[in-house]
């Protein structure tokens, strides 16, 4: 059985502001429902419809990918109306209190100079 009344969004942050984040944050996720199509000649572009969904942070890897120094998240939002699909692009936006400044590296994680 599969149950969708959650959904699982997953994303990429820089280090700088994965160092900023903690599971439990609020965040919205801004989802795109139809993905516009080349329309021919004279014929109406279909507007974009987003939902915007309220939801929480509950992931931030312990690791950045290599080269480009980017941290997977991944955060939990509602899907009671069953709109929300895989495969779905979406913005997540996850707002930081202004007084919440970067964690330090954990010992396991400094340079050894």
């Amino acid at each position: 059985m599969v149950v969708t009344s959650k959904v699982k969004v997953e994303g990429h942050v820089s280090l700088s502001d994965a160092l900023r984040l903690t599971p439990g944050m609020p965040l919205t996720v801004e989802v795109l429902l139809n993905e516009e199509k080349p329309k021919r000649d004279g014929e109406k572009q279909s507007p974009k419809v987003h939902k915007t969904v309220k939801g929480v942070l509950r992931y931030v890897d312990v690791k950045a990918t290599s080269g480009d120094n980017r941290v997977r998240i991944w955060a939990e939002i509602p899907n009671e109306e069953q709109h929300l699909i895989a495969g779905l692009n979406a913005i997540m936006k996850i707002e930081l209190p202004a007084n919440v400044a970067p964690k330090p590296p954990a010992d396991d994680q400094k340079d050894d100079k």
